[in-house]
This record gives C-alpha cells, sequence and structure tokens, in this order.
C-alpha cells in the first residue's frame, strides 16, 4: 500500500523529506506553505498540490512538518486532531512550550507521532550502538562526541537565528541528536557536571557554542557543538572501553575490539532520511 503524505514546510528540509517519500514509493499529495510560490515549487517537482492552509493535510494518511520550530507544536495538535500520523523535524516543540495537549490528542487518536532523529538511521551508528550493547567494548569509560560545523553564507534560514522562532542557538537545533545519540548508545541517565553555552561570533544572535560534561554510570562523557564561519576540526565521535574502542566521523566508522574488527563508509544524507522514513511508513501501515 503506498501513503499519501502531506509535507507542512517548502524549504530545503521539505524537499529532503519530500525525496525520501518519493524514492519509498509513495506520493507528495499535497504541500503547505505561507508562500504559496515555495509550495508550488515543492509541488510541482514531486507531484501533488500546492496550499496555504493546514486543513488542506486533511484527508491524507500522514504529514511531515519541517517548518520552523515555533509552529511545530500548535501544527502537530492539528494535524493530530485531523487523524494524520505524523512525522515532525525536532525539536517538536521549544522548551517552554506545553505539550500537555498534544499528548492527549496522540493518545485519543491513536495515530503514530514520531521526531526525526536521523542519526538512529545511520549504518555506522547502529553499528556502533549495538556494539556496545552487546558488551563488544567492555566497560565503557569515555563517551566524547563533537559536532562543530563550518556554517556557511545562508547555509540556514534566517529563523534558526532568532530565538523566538529557534528557541535557541546550536544546543537545541544540532544538540537534540547528540543528547538522542548518547541516551541511544549508553542509556538513559546523563549527569550534567558541567555545562555552558555562549555566542562567539556577532552575527549570530544566538548562542553558536555549548558544551556539556557529566558521566552515565561510571562513563565520562563529553558533547560539544559549535557553528563556526572558518574551518573547525572533523566532528566525531569516539568511545573508549575496557575492551576496544569506536570511532565515527566524515570518513566513515570502525569499530576495534578484542574479539572482531569492523569499519564502513559513512552512508548520505539522503539514506538517512530514506531509511527513517521506511521506518515509520511501516508504523503507519
Amino acid at each position: 500500500m503506498n501513503l499519501d503524505v502531506a509535507i507542512i514546510g517548502a524549504g530545503w528540509m521539505g524537499e529532503t523529506h519530500a525525496r525520501a517519500v518519493a524514492a519509498c514509493g509513495d506520493r507528495l499529495a499535497t504541500v503547505i506553505d505561507v508562500d504559496i510560490q515555495s509550495a508550488e515549487i515543492l509541488s510541482d517537482r514531486f507531484g501533488g498540490s500546492a496550499h496555504t492552509q493546514l486543513s488542506a493535510a486533511k484527508g491524507c494518511d500522514a504529514a511531515i512538518v519541517t517548518t520552523p520550530s515555533s509552529l511545530h507544536l500548535h501544527q502537530c495538535e492539528k494535524l493530530v486532531d485531523m487523524e494524520l500520523s505524523v512525522l515532525v523535524e525536532k525539536p517538536h516543540r521549544l522548551p517552554k512550550q506545553n505539550p500537555s495537549l498534544l499528548r492527549r490528542i496522540v493518545k485519543r487518536v491513536g495515530k503514530p507521532f514520531q521526531v526525526g532523529m536521523t542519526s538512529r538511521y545511520n549504518e555506522g551508528l547502529q553499528a556502533i550502538a549495538r556494539a556496545v550493547h552487546k558488551g563488544e567494548l567492555g566497560d565503557v569509560l569515555s563517551y566524547s562526541d563533537r559536532y562543530w560545523v563550518k556554517l556557511e553564507p545562508n547555509i540556514l534560514p534566517d529563523w534558526y537565528f532568532q530565538p523566538s522562532s529557534a528557541g535557541g542557538g546550536v544546543l537545541l537545533t544540532n544538540g537534540v541528536h547528540i543528547l538522542d545519540r548518547c541516551r541511544w548508545i549508553l542509556g538513559s541517565g546523563l549527569a550534567v557536571h558541567v555545562s555552558q553555552s555562549a555566542r562567539l561570533f556577532q552575527d549570530h544572535n544566538v548562542e553558536d557554542f555549548a558544551l556539556i560534561q557529566g558521566c552515565v554510570g561510571d562513563t565520562i562523557v563529553q558533547l560539544s557543538l559549535l557553528w563556526t564561519p572558518a574551518q573547525p576540526a572533523p566532528s566525531e565521535l569516539n568511545i573508549i572501553g575496557t575492551r576496544g574502542a569506536a570511532h565515527f566521523g566524515p570518513e566513515g566508522w570502525r569499530i576495534s575490539a578484542s574479539t572482531s574488527q569492523r569499519s564502513g563508509k559513512t552512508v548520505s544524507q539522503d539514506s538517512q532520511f530514506e531509511a527513517q522514513w521506511r521506518n515509520f511508513r511501516g508504523k503507519v501501515l
């Protein structure tokens, strides 16, 4: 069975999700954006109709929300109330927004609701998570995840740099991913000992640096994030255990344990979004 899908938000993230939907054989039934021209451009590329009102999603099987973060909670409430399954780009709400109404609607309607976390659909990270969970690395002594990104001019829309629309800077935008994969790989219970954030570059209106240090059980954890106009050191995850180590970076991943050695190349962003959509559509069906 193919699904009829509505995409809310016709920016670059909406286009990325549209490619994943099409690659899995589903139909982009409608594109909704306050800018009708943007909606028409995306709908012309992938089919379907273009609209400016959220109500146009009614009758679809699922909706993907890719609008600015401040709109997510309200739009998700409306879409779930229309009895649609919803995949929403992280975060599904800003920190001060109350999600209790959304929880009640999701419970009443009973449709799948999922926050997009593409790290979980990266083959390298999946292999590393399995190695940790199976004890291949022994007791994990340290876990260090660095997400440092060179921001080319205009690579992100302006709303990412406005607290009212993005809700925060690099920690909320990208830190959600590294916090999620820390919990996924090590388990819940991160005890934070040190946390700090700062705005390093004057043309940013939000924090572009963040550091979190703490532990999960006996594992020392350090997470750092940076948006910079200069070329930074590469982003990478390093895990050291009593019987081995794991590494994930731009060039690929590797696991070096006393019992086995294996490695692989980094998969493309599109393949992660396709894997995420296949996982979500399976829940819908």
